[in-house]
């Protein structure tokens, strides 16, 4: 039997015993983080975040028992913390918000190329002084410009005027 599925039974030394709740089969993990790119769904539709964090594989119906993959959903570990406690006051959240998110996050992984998928964080990283990339695929036509002028002029050091006007005219701001 795997250590998916045994249940062990501790005993805490005020004399009560907790069950440690089975895991996620080592199979459905890595089909739901691969699913995900280790997302936070949560993070993603509340904050527009869509970097890879640390955190745990959330059980979506609060039911430690069923380990389905369907019931699975990885959460950093600040929104898993939220989701599955009971906050004295205010509203904790729901099912429904989780399942929302981590569709729409699904739906944004399979459209976004790999090297990309950080774009929602544009505000975060100018916030940090961070340039966006999509600010450095604007810029890559520019710099190769640059770039082939530049070794234009080194050679001679005397460009001609028809590679002064080519330079000024393909580095202009679109």
């Amino acid at each position: 039997m795997s250590d998916s599925f045994l249940v062990a039974q501790i005993v805490l030394s005020y004399g009560t015993v907790a069950k440690r709740r089975a895991n996620f089969t080592k199979g459905i993990q890595a089909t739901v983080l691969f699913a995900c790119k280790r997302r936070c769904a949560f993070c993603f539709g509340l904050d527009g975040d869509a970097s890879s964090k640390d955190g745990q594989l959330a059980h979506i119906d609060r039911d430690n028992s069923n380990n389905s993959e369907s019931n699975a959903a990885w959460l950093c570990f600040k929104h898993h913390n939220d989701y599955d406690g009971q906050p004295s006051q205010g509203k904790r959240l729901t099912k429904g918000e989780l399942l929302r998110h981590r569709k729409a996050l699904f739906v944004y992984l399979k459209q976004v190329q790999p090297w990309t998928d950080t774009h929602l964080r544009t505000m975060d990283r100018k916030r940090k002084g961070k340039t966006s990339l999509e600010v450095y695929n604007a810029r890559i036509p520019i710099y190769k410009t640059t770039v082939e002028f530049l070794r234009t002029v080194a050679k001679d050091l005397r460009p001609t005027i028809q590679d002064s006007l080519k330079f000024a005219r393909e580095s202009a701001h679109p």
